[in-house]
């Protein structure tokens, strides 16, 4: 099993700003893989990302993108469903011109006042459009950690069976699904059921995380213990040889030196990165 390990957007500690300065840091302190956040915007030209994209692949780095939050697949608002398609649309364009390994992660939208039905409907018929435009690049459905938002474990997992299309892919953020579950999470169960898929190549996102009754509050750094991802490590462990590659994007405040903690907690179960 491949291991690639890393922070979501440039690293806090780089010495400069932009990606290559950040591979170049990530690249130093040991870890391999950056999440690039265009959560804001696709901020990287079609020429730019080639560039940036070669950058990685100099330095070692396993490359996914965020794509912008402001995307919602449930919309019945043709306007704010043409903007959700573009900025998808845009970011695909980027990551198969980045030669992205791993996927573009996307929310999906809110369900607002429509049927759970509905919406994974509409969310399963963009998602086939979107994929065959852009068939080198993997299109990613993350679980949410909102009860409002589309995306929960079933979700993710359905919509990309449903599509039939072997570049739509579940990615799978633990902090959400505890949040999203009160409190509790079943890793072990959670690989279980990617395996059943037959999803070999698997992308999560990790942090700690603070909770209320709707939901998401905000991240918090893995000392938290909310989750405790000492469970991860052993249910991974237990199932090394299901899986070809696990990449895992920290998204804790703390970046680059939660992605060292999970390293190291993973190397005392004896994995080490690819």
């Amino acid at each position: 099993m491949k291991l690639f390990i890393g922070p979501a957007g440039n690293a806090s500690g780089a010495t400069a700003p932009g990606a290559e300065a950040s591979f170049k840091y990530i690249e130093s302190i040991g870890l391999n893989l950056q999440e690039l956040a265009f959560v804001q915007q696709v901020y990287l030209s079609p020429e730019k990302a080639t560039e940036v994209g070669e950058q990685a692949r100099q330095h070692g780095i396993f490359l996914s993108i965020h794509a912008p939050y402001f995307i919602n697949l449930c919309s019945e608002d043709a306007a704010k469903l043409a903007s959700s398609r573009k900025r998808i649309s845009d970011s695909l364009d980027r990551a198969e011109r980045l030669g992205c390994q791993g996927p573009v992660v996307v929310h999906a939208g809110f369900y607002q006042k429509r049927d759970k039905k509905e919406c994974f409907d509409a969310v399963v018929t963009e998602a086939i459009d979107l994929s065959k435009a852009y068939p080198k690049a993997f299109l990613g459905f993350e679980t949410t950690g909102k009860h409002s938002a589309f995306g929960s474990f079933e979700e993710a997992l359905e919509v990309c069976k449903a599509t039939k299309r072997d570049n739509v892919v579940p990615v799978i953020d633990f902090a959400h699904l505890y949040a999203r579950n009160n409190g509790t999470i079943g890793f072990g169960g959670v690989l279980d059921s990617l395996i059943e898929y037959g999803h070999k190549s698997c992308h999560f996102h990790y942090s700690g995380i603070n909770y209320g009754e709707k939901g998401e509050k905000n991240h918090l750094p893995l000392s938290s213990n909310q989750p405790d991802y000492a469970p991860l490590a052993s249910a991974l462990k237990e199932r090394k040889n299901k899986f070809e590659r696990v990449s895992l994007v920290s998204e804790s405040p703390l970046q680059e030196k939660d992605g060292l903690v999970l390293k190291a907690l993973l190397g005392r179960v004896g994995f080490s990165l690819a």
